[in-house]
Order: structure tokens, then C-alpha cells, then sequence
């Protein structure tokens, strides 16, 4: 019987075994050696046995969609001119290789995770070399190893896939299935979670990752979006499981002119055309007298910059203000920040920036941020937070290049609402995209979009029960990576003399160059700016053994 059948269907039906071979978690690629944030996140009881499934089925929609996405892109490389004919190509091939790469760790903020995903895709590559010649593998395996770059999993599983001729959406929802049952494995190690409460868990699963291969298909690198800041809270660097639970006390000026602004009666802005706005800024060092000066400027209303005030070492402050006093739908704005060799600029805002609801037919509201700073340069970007109210819609765009020696602080804070309104979550929708470039090299990659009523922030997949989230970039090009572990270290020092309580979550990371991340999940938004503020002063003493001094509020 057997010798009359199809040889295609034989074919087809070694093909699959191959592919769950592979995809095993079992697999002797280092597998269960890593949780990825998840045993932090059990220590501090964020997630237990009844949180999983939930918790689950958010790390498939955020997490799992954006290495489905990355799976995708590898498979395309791997499936690229056949092996007799890939000579001619290797050039595009290996630029393509290392770029995929060093997107996803620029994805990955969290060092634990960044390195948890490159130890398993480098050995799973290497584990595919090892069942037969096969060029492209070996050359992918060689060009990351003589530029030190990373092979990510997602990335290596994808590419071994194209290499072996499997189904592509197969081949992504075989990924899939591996990445969850690890984390289920790693779950019964962290949680009294029995074997059979572990099956079905996983069981269920599955339409959960029929859903995200599915999403993946139509989504490219640029646009996979992922919001989870717990589970990079909870792989912190060295992915140890201290929590740094921070408590500021005393009247802060933020916390009381936000909240202040909140509970007061306000009157909506009345209706008109939505504005294209723009404002360029360029500033430079005087030779002469040191001094930085705004050089020449572009204003669009709404936004407008009255002066640059001349402050510490140097420096220009310039106050934002937005003339119409908040973002209807449909507005552009457009800010462009040119940051000249040594000169040294703070750019904070004059209060928070509030995103109207829009007309029912109207666009969303959108800004686009281009920010240069020239070699030696430094910039500190501290505004106040972002505050969309009810059934806002607005979305951003960043783009931060930095030269050799250039430095950067950045921080963003997105509220929940008007909290004091009891509007938490209300909004429509906010995207962040934002992309940073340090020494030519992509460091930082950001794809947040947040729908509260399509996928609930309050998920422990997502929030929780934190409200307030911050994100602080600090960077200065050229400091060598030792040099930035030793800076994380300094700085998990300040956090941990900080005073605690379970109202905020603060983790810090090395970038995969250059600079470091700090990651804030907050109950309360008046937490976060002094915590920012905190971190900024030692940032800034640590690398310019300079005193970081809070700008001054006009009006």
C-alpha cells in the first residue's frame, strides 16, 4: 500500500515532522534556560496562576505578533535564489541579515531579553547548519559573527524555515507555538501549576496564535506594534528580580498644576479647521563667548517659542508653547530641533499637552518630531505629559539622529486621561512611533499603539494596575558598553535609595549601543515626573559631572 502513494504526499508529510522537530520546544537550543521578565513578574505577584491565561494571549498580541512579523521577514531571506545562485547576492543578502537583526534589538529594550533571544537564535541556526550544507545559513552565521551582531530567534527560525522549504504560515505559527509552550514550561517552574492546568492552558491557546500568524501576514518591520512595559519592566538588564518600587514625597510643581488644571471646570475649545503647525529650531555654539544661541527659527502657529533663556555651562532653555491651547483633530503639527556641535539646549514644555476629542469626522491628531544633535551636542527634551482625553485620537512620529559624542536626554510621559474626572482609558487611541539613531547605528525602536476598547490597558498583559507609563532615554555616543554597565549600576544605586511603596514600577536597561533605557509604570502621574527628575540628576553628574537643574515654568 505504502509504495503506491504519492511521493508528494510522503514528501509533504516529512516536511511537517521536520518542522515540529524543529519547533519542539525540547529542542537543545538553551530553551528553558530563559523566562524573558516572566519570573520577575511572578516575585512581585504581578502575575500568578489565574492572571496566566490573560497574561498569555497579551504576550501572543504584542510580543508574539512582532517576532511572527520578524519570523515572516527571516522566512523571505531564507527562501531568497537558491544556494547555486546566492554568490551574487551576498552582499544585499548580508545587509539585509544584519539590518532585520539590529531592528529587533533595537525593538528590545530590556538587555535580558536582548541577549535571552540572541543566545537561542544563534544556537538554532547553528543546530540547522549542522543537517546539511546549506550556504545561506553559513553565510548568515559567519556575517554576524565577524560584525558581532545578534541572531535573534524569531529571525534565525524564520530564516532556517525558507532555507527548508516549509510553509511559511506554518512555519510562523509552529514559532509561535514553541515561544508559548517555553513560557507555560517556565510557568511551572515559577507557579504551583500542574501538568494537566499546563496543558490546557496551552490548548486553549491556539486560536490566539492562529490570530497573530494571521495579523503578521499583512504587517511589515516598520509597522509591528507592541505594547507590554511590564514584561520589560520585569527583564531588567541583568534580568534579576528587583523591584524598584519608588516614593517621592512632598508638593511637586507638575503634580500640582496637572491636577490642579484637571479639577478645574474647563471650557472645550470651540470648533475650527484643523492647523498644520511647524516650528524649527536650530541652535548653535557661539565660539566667541560659549554660549549656545537659538540661530535661527521657524514659527507656525500653534507652536511658537518666545526666546531662548541662557542658563548653566552655557546652555539655551527654550519653553513650547502651544498658542490654541490643545490639539483638536485633524491638527499637524510639525517640531524640528537642529542641535549644533557643542552647543547644549533644554527643551521642556510650558504644561501638559492635551489631545481634544475630535469631530466625528475628523482625522486624528498627528505630530511629527525630527530632532538632530550635531557631534559634542547635547540635548534634554523634559516635557510635561501627553494627556488625550475621552475619545481622543492622536499619533507620533520621532526621529532622533545623534552624531559621535553627541548626548541625549528624552523623556515621555503618557497619562491615562483626566484621572482627576475619574477618565481613565477613554481615549480612542495613541500611537508612538520613534526611532533613534546613535552613531549611525539604530539603537532605539518604539511601536507603541494603544486602543483601550479593542485591547484593555488594565490587562496584566499590558498596565495592570498602573496607569501613568514614562519612558527616558539617556544617551551619550561613543561611551563604550562596559562603560554603560557601570553607568546602570550607578543608577539602580539611586533608585533603590529611593523611598518604596507599590504605587510605581521603574526598570533600567542598556540600549544595545550608547545609552540607556528607564521604563516607568505609575498608579498616580504625580510619581513619575519627580522619579524622571531624580534619574536625571544622577544621569547627568555621572556623564558630564554636571548638576542637572530643573528648567523654570513660564507662561
Amino acid at each position: 500500500m505504502d509504495s503506491e502513494r504519492d511521493p508528494g504526499e510522503i514528501d509533504s508529510e516529512l516536511t511537517a515532522l521536520r518542522l515540529l522537530h524543529l519547533a519542539d520546544s525540547a529542542l537543545p537550543i538553551g530553551g528553558l534556560a530563559h523566562s524573558f521578565g516572566l519570573e520577575s513578574l511572578v516575585a512581585a505577584e504581578l502575575v500568578g496562576v489565574r492572571e496566566l491565561p490573560e497574561f498569555l494571549r497579551g504576550f501572543l498580541e504584542e510580543v508574539g505578533f512582532v517576532e511572527a512579523v520578524f519570523c515572516r521577514e527571516g522566512f523571505r531571506l531564507g527562501s531568497g535564489p537558491p544556494s547555486e545562485h546566492i554568490g551574487d547576492q551576498l552582499p544585499n543578502f548580508a545587509r539585509e541579515w544584519l539590518a532585520l537583526n539590529d531592528r529587533l534589538s533595537a525593538m528590545k529594550p530590556a538587555r535580558e531579553s536582548r541577549s535571552g533571544s540572541a543566545s537561542l537564535g544563534r544556537n538554532f541556526l547553528a543546530a540547522v547548519g549542522g543537517l546539511g550544507d546549506f550556504v545561506v545559513v553559513r553565510e548568515a552565521l559567519r556575517f554576524s559573527k565577524d560584525t558581532q551582531g545578534l541572531i535573534h530567534h524569531s529571525v534565525a527560525f524564520g530564516l532556517g524555515s525558507g532555507v527548508l522549504e516549509f510553509n511559511e504560515d506554518l512555519a510562523v505559527l509552529a514559532f509561535l507555538h514553541s515561544c508559548s509552550a517555553s513560557l507555560v514550561s517556565a510557568c511551572q517552574r515559577l507557579l504551583p501549576l500542574g501538568q494537566h492546568a499546563a496543558t490546557r492552558i496551552l490548548w486553549e491557546l491556539k486560536p490566539a496564535m492562529v490570530e497573530t500568524m494571521k495579523r503578521s501576514g499583512g504587517c511589515s518591520v516598520e509597522d509591528a506594534w507592541c505594547f507590554m512595559p511590564l514584561l520589560d519592566w520585569g527583564a531588567p538588564g541583568t534580568g534579576d528580580a528587583t523591584v524598584y518600587q519608588l516614593r517621592f514625597g512632598g508638593t511637586m510643581e507638575f503634580a500640582a498644576s496637572v491636577e490642579g488644571m484637571e479639577r478645574e471646570p474647563r471650557i472645550e475649545p470651540l470648533a475650527r479647521h484643523h492647523l498644520a503647525g511647524a516650528l524649527r529650531l536650530d541652535f548653535e555654539r557661539d565660539v566667541l563667548t560659549g554660549q549656545t544661541v537659538l540661530a535661527r527659527s521657524h514659527q507656525e502657529a500653534p507652536l511658537k517659542v518666545v526666546r531662548a533663556f541662557a542658563v548653566d555651562h552655557g546652555a539655551a532653555l527654550v519653553h513650547l508653547h502651544n498658542v490654541s491651547g490643545g490639539l483638536l483633530g485633524g491638527d499637524r503639527l510639525k517640531l524640528e530641533v537642529n542641535v549644533g556641535a557643542g552647543a547644549q539646549v533644554q527643551v521642556t514644555t510650558t504644561g501638559a499637552t492635551r489631545i481634544y476629542r475630535p469631530r466625528v469626522d475628523a482625522l486624528a491628531t498627528s505630530q511629527l518630531n525630527e530632532i538632530s544633535v550635531s557631534p559634542q551636542g547635547l540635548l534634554e527634551y523634559l516635557p510635561d505629559a501627553v494627556i488625550p482625553f475621552a475619545g481622543a485620537r492622536f499619533s507620533q512620529r520621532t526621529s532622533i539622529r545623534l552624531a559621535d559624542g553627541a548626548g541625549l536626554f528624552w523623556w515621555e510621559i503618557l497619562a491615562p486621561g483626566r484621572e482627576a474626572r475619574g477618565e481613565v482609558f477613554e481615549y480612542e487611541s495613541v500611537e508612538f512611533k520613534t526611532d533613534l539613531l546613535a552613531g549611525g547605528k539604530l539603537v532605539g525602536v518604539e511601536r507603541v499603539r494603544l486602543d483601550p476598547k479593542k485591547r484593555g490597558l488594565a490587562s496584566v498583559a499590558r498596565l495592570g494596575a498602573y496607569r501613568t507609563w514614562a519612558t527616558f532615554y539617556i544617551c551619550r555616543v561613543g561611551l563604550a558598553a562596559a562603560e554603560w554597565i557601570e553607568v546602570e549600576k550607578d543608577l539602580r544605586e539611586v533608585l533603590g535609595l529611593l523611598l518604596r511603596r507599590e504605587d510605581a514600577l521603574w526598570g533600567i536597561s542598556t540600549l544595545s549601543a550608547h545609552g540607556l533605557i528607564v521604563r516607568c509604570a505609575a498608579k498616580w502621574g504625580r510619581d513619575v515626573l519627580p522619579g524622571l527628575q531624580e534619574v536625571w540628576r544622577a544621569a547627568k553628574w555621572r556623564l558630564y559631572r554636571r548638576a542637572a537643574v530643573v528648567p523654570r515654568k513660564v507662561n
